[in-house]
């Protein structure tokens, strides 16, 4: 993948590496090599489609670095769709070898804005919010729980279940199993990412969650919104 990291504080911007263009061209790549369905040469993506691209561009970049045994990408990994499927936006487990003590749980929560105040991104800490709200459907425990039962019944890997269902806690601040990275896709110029990821890290953070189990990460892009539209119907 065709992103290169500069990290600070905990705060990750990722920059396409040597161009742009050049991280396009690997993403319509993999959208090809997935058998991706897409869109009309002058049909517009809906925002869902644009979101559910955000989320395979997150997945991507997250391929290289998340140490990963199962991930579960609902909407990434058919980013084309034209509906939404509920639930985490990417959840990456990792399971140890030797020692269940040390298994993880990354939960990416994506937002894409091509709009240079990169508002729109501030959802995310309304999103990581919902981990531990009153809605038990969007709550970690029922949102593990979904998991455990994907991995049973769909995986066929029932020696996995308690261990999933372990990771969780009854509060952000027992959450030591738990790895959180919002992210924001969004455009390149004009924009100031590090300065939006720095808040939206500190809001999270105040919910209770210790400052070092959050790495937020911005992915940026060059006129996104044209390439959004670009990937969407198959055009380099």
């Amino acid at each position: 993948m065709t992103f290169s990291p500069t990290s600070n504080n905990q705060i990750t911007v990722w920059l396409s590496s040597p161009t742009c263009q050049d991280a396009h061209d690997a993403l319509l790549g993999r959208l090809i090599a997935i058998r991706s369905r897409f869109i009309g040469p002058k049909d517009n993506p809906s925002q869902i489609v644009r979101g559910n691209l955000g989320e395979f561009i997150a997945m991507r970049v997250a391929e290289t670095v998340i140490p990963s045994n199962q991930t579960f990408a609902p909407n990434a990994i058919n980013p084309l769709n034209s509906a939404s499927i509920s639930g985490l936006d990417l959840t990456y487990l990792f399971f140890h070898q030797t020692d269940e003590n040390l298994d993880l749980a990354f939960i990416q929560e994506v937002k894409t804005t091509g709009q240079s105040s990169l508002a729109y991104a501030d959802n995310l800490i309304v999103d990581y919010g919902k981990l531990f709200g009153t809605n038990i459907n969007f709550t970690l425990e029922s949102r593990l729980q979904a998991i455990s039962s994907s991995l049973e019944i769909e995986r066929k890997l029932p020696a996995l279940v308690q261990r999933v269902l372990k990771l969780g806690a009854t509060s952000p601040q027992a959450c030591s199993k738990i790895r959180l990275v919002p992210t924001m896709v969004h455009e390149r110029n004009g924009t100031e990412p590090f300065t939006k990821m720095v808040a939206i890290r500190q809001a999270i953070a105040s919910k209770g969650w210790h400052p070092s189990t959050i790495e937020a990460w911005a992915i940026a892009l060059t006129d996104l919104d044209d390439r959004l539209t670009r990937l969407a119907r198959g055009h380099k």
